[in-house]
């Protein structure tokens, strides 16, 4: 009986007034529903009908364009979409576009909690605001990914992987076994090229064909080597203008009094005739006597060069009361050949 009259109110009201209100005599809108409770002592909202996305399909010649914006909670997903049902993938509130079921989306939902699909193209703007992604993972080796092993970064080594998860190296390039992993294309490529670096890093291409880059020093003359223990210029010197691996030739004789005296000797390569500025060489490349009246150094070594002049300096052991180059290009020079 309470139904029957509670219908009959709402109907009356609605014909008069065009306006009903629950709850309240002066609703504020076509229907305005006031709690009846503040205190907790009664469940108070509106429930729209609840149904499975089974039983919602089911009813899918029922819901045209005249349905657009009824709203219905889902209880559980559709088991196999219908045109219509296709986004019923979870439950939750879902309204009738007048063609679709669409999901009410709660407002937590977003890229950090949920994931999603893009349903058309996106743009973001940075404009003059920075972009950055951080991590805090301490173990894995794929905390970002796009398409699966297309772009891969390692947070925890700080590793970017091409082709794989799993990179090794700063930079892990994996093409399987198709060759041209790498394309580098700065104006200075070309067939048979070949990509060499300076000092600092900086990759360029370079003809890999020709003949060889060869810088002969001129010939030093006779210089002292004493003191013992000192690195003292020869007086043979090139000048290298292309930086690069450079095979490192020798050709040094000394001679020495008394017979025996001193135990080697120890060159190096510097862009100073007197200080130790960008050695060829870490430490001095340290060769034993030749012999009881005079030493020798005809060697080969490969050391990376940057542009400038470099003079050969040699080191001596102690105990000669003279120690002398001698002075032509035989015997107290040296030549660059630049490796390609």
């Amino acid at each position: 009986m309470k139904k029957a009259t509670l219908l009959s109110f709402i109907f009356g009201t609605q014909f008069l007034f065009s306006q009903v209100g629950i709850n309240t005599s002066s609703p504020n809108a076509t229907l305005d529903v006031v709690a009846k409770a503040t205190n907790g002592s009664s469940p108070e909202g509106i429930l729209t009908p609840r149904l499975t996305g089974n039983q919602i399909q089911s009813a899918d010649n029922q819901y045209t364009t005249a349905q657009r914006g009824i709203l219905i909670y889902a209880t559980a997903p559709v088991t196999s979409a219908s045109p219509k049902t296709v986004n019923i993938t979870s439950e939750g509130y879902y309204y009738f576009d007048g063609n679709i079921w669409q999901k009410v989306l709660n407002q937590n939902t977003n890229l950090y909690n949920s994931n999603g699909i893009l349903t058309a193209n996106r743009t973001v703007t940075m404009e003059d605001k920075t972009l950055s992604f951080t991590s805090t993972a301490t173990t894995g080796t794929s905390h970002f990914q796009v398409d699966g092993n297309t772009l891969n970064v390692d947070a925890v080594n700080n590793r970017i992987g091409l082709g794989t998860n799993t990179p090794s190296t700063k930079l892990h390039i994996d093409n399987g076994t198709t060759p041209g992993a790498i394309r580098i294309v700065d104006g200075t490529q070309g067939e048979g090229k070949i990509l060499v670096s300076d000092a600092n890093g900086l990759g360029t291409w370079r003809e890999s064909s020709g003949a060889a880059t060869v810088i002969t020093s001129n010939a030093g003359p006779v210089t002292s080597l004493l003191p013992a223990g000192t690195m003292i210029y020869t007086g043979a010197n090139a000048t290298v203008t292309v930086p690069g691996y450079y095979m490192i030739s020798t050709r040094l004789i000394t001679d020495k009094t008394p017979s025996g005296c001193g135990g080697f000797l120890a060159i190096n390569f510097s862009q100073s005739p007197t200080a130790a500025l960008n050695n060829a060489f870490p430490v001095q490349d340290v060769h034993v006597t030749g012999s009881a009246s005079f030493d020798f150094i005809y060697t080969s070594n490969i050391a990376f060069l940057q542009a400038g002049t470099y003079y050969m300096r040699v080191r001596t052991a102690a105990g000669c009361t003279s120690n002398n180059t001698r002075g032509d290009l035989s015997q107290n020079s040296f030549t660059l050949t630049l490796l390609k």
